[in-house]
């Protein structure tokens, strides 16, 4: 089969003949309809996250259909179609037994990093990984519901538990942003977008950000402010990663509010908020890594239902992978790129 391998950071991927996976036990073996690249592809391709194992096939966000089954697998069948869930949780440990996969002590793998992800014709799944999505959600769809959307997801409804009513800015308005934006108002709360480049500016009011502020012009912190009424939002969702960002997202917030951290910068890099701005307010500060199994279902029923629009920014060729990631790198991407195999 045909995959694009990353043999070293910082160089091109190059696209390889390959063995196609057998699936053991009760792995399934899914035949890639389509692939979603991620910011984490671009920063592993230019050697700014080091975690994957190289050679690599990249890629942790894909989906298509079921061609084989191994021996041991019972619940899924040659013909399904599903999207996967990116981390190979231990089902064992106690994050596991209680719902939490995203925080498993014991994870067996994660694909793109330490198991070969969607960049190639096939992949090798556990069956458990594999959820299904209706006929209606096209796999053009389906294959960025397990970051770009369920990751956004879980960091709005689930740690930032945005409630109807309630006011939650989102900081960055790239893939995972502007998902993030249609899960505030899908949690009925009004969304404030923020970012620097115009064009995503627009792209939030199109996925329902009530209110959008131009971070180029000055301290969006006060311009929130204004847009509140003095008051603050419950939530702030920061998705740049970048320390300039942290601390004018902290004073976006009313006493009691949680800034949730999504995106991350580099390794090592501080935070850079002011004691003052979490200490006295109470202000909770939160990462998120990821979503659930759970969370990812919960979403694909959400697109089914037309509650949460995935947004394709372009189609490529999976030959074209490293011109996507180029792309994707200008930071001029509404949405996310999707290659086809």
């Amino acid at each position: 089969m045909r995959a694009m391998v990353l043999r070293d950071f910082g160089q091109s991927l190059i696209m390889t003949d390959v063995p196609t996976p057998a699936p053991r036990g009760s792995e399934v073996l899914l035949k890639v309809k389509a692939a979603g690249v991620c910011g984490t592809d671009l920063k592993i391709a230019r050697g700014k996250n080091r975690r994957a194992k190289l050679p690599r096939v990249l890629c942790h966000e894909f989906a298509g259909e079921v061609v084989e089954a191994g021996p041991e697998a019972r619940h899924r069948k040659v013909g399904d179609r599903g999207t996967v869930y990116f981390y190979i949780p231990c089902a064992q440990c106690e994050y596991c037994l209680t719902g939490r996969e995203n925080l498993c002590l014991h994870r067996q793998g994660f694909f793109g990093f330490d198991r070969d992800g969607g960049f190639a014709e096939y992949v090798a799944v556990p069956e458990a990984n594999l959820i299904p999505i209706p006929e209606a959600v096209p796999f053009e769809e389906a294959a960025i519901l397990s970051d770009a959307v369920a990751t956004s997801w879980h960091a709005v409804r689930t740690q930032a538990n945005v409630l109807p009513g309630q006011t939650a800015v989102i900081v960055g308005l790239g893939g995972l942003g502007l998902h993030a934006v249609q899960a505030v108002r899908a949690c009925g709360a009004v969304a404030i977008g923020v970012d620097t480049v115009a064009s995503k500016l627009e792209a939030a009011r199109e996925n329902g950000a009530q209110y959008v502020v131009d971070a180029s012009q000055g301290d969006f912190a006060k311009e929130v402010m204004r847009i509140t009424a003095g008051k603050g939002a419950e939530a702030a969702v920061e998705f740049r990663g970048h320390p300039e960002t942290v601390e004018p997202c902290s004073k976006c917030l009313k006493p009691g509010g949680v800034l949730v951290m999504v995106a991350y910068y580099e390794p090592g890099q501080p935070l850079g908020i002011e004691q003052r701005a979490v200490q006295g307010p109470e202000v909770r500060v939160t990462g998120t890594r990821g979503n659930t199994r759970h969370e990812l279902s919960q979403v694909v029923q959400l697109v089914a239902m037309k509650e949460l629009r995935p947004i394709i920014a372009k189609r490529m060729d999976l030959k074209q992978a490293n011109e996507a990631i180029d792309l994707l790198g200008t930071g001029t991407v509404i949405g996310r790129i999707v290659l086809i195999p």
